[in-house]
């Protein structure tokens, strides 16, 4: 619902606001045990979509060249993908052996570290208004409707249906770290 209002946005100011909305969430998740609560989450975790990764996007594809671009998309998806593979166990390691109060309150922590990374993004502003991105959207919004929708409905139903066969946080981890793998 915020998207038609923003003007704008200075970089740097929205990624931190951004990443703090990230750490909140982790930290505000173990608290969550009433619907009105689910839906302060979910709004907490909306405002990280909106002021993080729209304008991380703008600023990672507006004015790279191919080769440097290249390379950093290459690294982001070998961490992100390394990440991924690594992460499910370690964090079902420690979810069995210090509970989940312990995981939520770690990644909401360890969200310090890029918040300082962040100041080292530019303090450029850029005026965009909701009609602008969605003319740029043209002839891309099949690949937004299935990257978004259907490549996010398998790794759900993974996990769901992971719940089932596992018996902890560990054993989930690792099937996960499997699945991510292949």
């Amino acid at each position: 619902a915020l998207l038609p209002f923003l003007r704008g946005f200075n970089f740097r100011i929205s990624i931190l606001f951004g990443i703090a909305a990230s750490a909140l969430r982790a930290g505000y998740v173990l608290y969550v045990d009433q619907p009105h609560e689910l839906y302060l989450y979910a709004v907490i975790s909306g405002l990280q979509v909106i002021f993080f990764w729209i304008p991380y996007e703008i600023l990672y594809f507006n004015g790279h060249n191919t080769k440097i671009h290249g390379r950093q998309s290459a690294a982001y998806f070998a961490i992100f993908s390394g990440a991924g593979i690594v992460m499910p166990v370690l964090s079902g390691f420690i979810a069995d052996h210090f509970g989940f109060r312990i995981l939520f309150g770690l990644a909401s922590g360890l969200m310090l570290i890029p918040f300082l990374f962040a100041f080292q993004i530019p303090k450029d502003y850029i005026r965009i208004t909701l009609s602008d991105s969605l003319r740029h959207l043209k002839g891309v919004m099949s690949l937004f409707v299935f990257d978004g929708l259907f490549w996010s409905i398998a790794p759900g139903l993974i996990a769901l249906s992971l719940l089932n066969f596992t018996k902890t946080a560990v054993q989930f981890g690792v099937v996960n770290s499997f699945v991510a793998l292949g």
